[in-house]
């Protein structure tokens, strides 16, 4: 497995949390999504396509700033349940396990972004489609 990261999440990370991010990313994807405390729910998104196929996926991550939330998650921690937020981490995995982290949306946006309801929000999604298809391509990061 190797995980790779996209400059523009490394801007927005400094160097030791985009390291320990990466670390638990690892740790997670060789475990269970139920064993890691850091990350939650995991899916793909429904869109936006790229020459017709979908590549995006994304994993909750615990709120920083809903305290509410906060709480259910560390309630679905306790139980092994199916812990949720809006605050995401995206994503794309190849078929030798390689892993590129795209970008993080924030909380309370994450989940506005990903319905793509305005121009913004679409183009910034579009970008982040057009981003894993060039690495599942080439594996080749572009942002």
């Amino acid at each position: 497995m190797k995980v790779r990261v996209t400059r523009a999440l490394s801007t927005v990370l400094q160097a030791d949390n985009l390291n320990e991010l990466i670390e638990k990313f690892e740790e997670w994807k060789r475990g269970d999504e139920y064993g890691s405390y850091s990350f939650g729910k995991d899916s793909a998104y429904s869109r936006p396509k790229v020459d017709g196929k979908l590549h995006l996926r994304h994993v909750h991550l615990p709120p920083l700033i809903d305290k509410v939330q906060l709480e259910r998650w560390n309630k679905q921690w306790k139980r092994r349940g199916r812990k949720t937020s809006d605050r995401v981490l995206i994503y794309v995995h190849d078929q030798q396990d390689n892993y590129l982290l795209i970008f993080i949306l924030p909380e309370p946006e994450a989940h506005a972004v990903a319905q793509m309801q305005t121009a913004e929000d679409k183009l910034l999604m579009e970008s982040f489609a057009t981003v894993a298809a060039e690495f599942l391509e080439t594996g080749n990061i572009i942002v």
